[in-house]
């Protein structure tokens, strides 16, 4: 996989990352997004991209899909199938009481790990 980094302003670039022909027509098919920061931050999340991809493919998200409805659709789809009940329990109780009302209104596709990081940080830096 490839990936090209090209600055748009001061502050804003844009990836474009290969992810493969279509396997109807065998066009080349990219994926583009736009980071704003510094070359740095551009160029790890561009990193980020290409692993993803090499790792697991390119699986494109829903639009309008936030944090919350993965997380729902992941208790109800995996979790409540694949765990034992006491683990339905723990993990339905973590989601909904830690997870959701943190982060669960971001965008999905716009999720990061750097995201859960901080919350998590700011959270055991808190006072609670």
């Amino acid at each position: 996989m490839r990936g090209n980094l090209r600055q748009r302003t001061k502050g804003s670039w844009t990836i474009t990352v290969d992810i493969g022909k279509d396997p109807v027509t065998g066009e080349r098919q990219q994926r583009y997004e736009t980071v704003h920061g510094n070359k740095g931050v551009a160029q790890d999340r561009m990193s980020e991209l290409l692993t993803e991809i090499a790792k697991h493919g390119y699986v494109k998200t829903p639009k309008g899909l936030t944090v919350a409805s993965y997380l729902e659709g992941w208790l109800n789809d995996y979790v409540a199938v694949n765990c034992a009940p006491k683990t339905i329990e723990s993990y339905s109780g973590l989601v909904r009481k830690h997870i959701i009302p943190e982060i669960g209104k971001l965008p999905f596709d716009r999720f990061r790990n750097r995201a859960i990081c901080r919350r998590c940080t700011a959270k055991r830096n808190s006072p609670d």
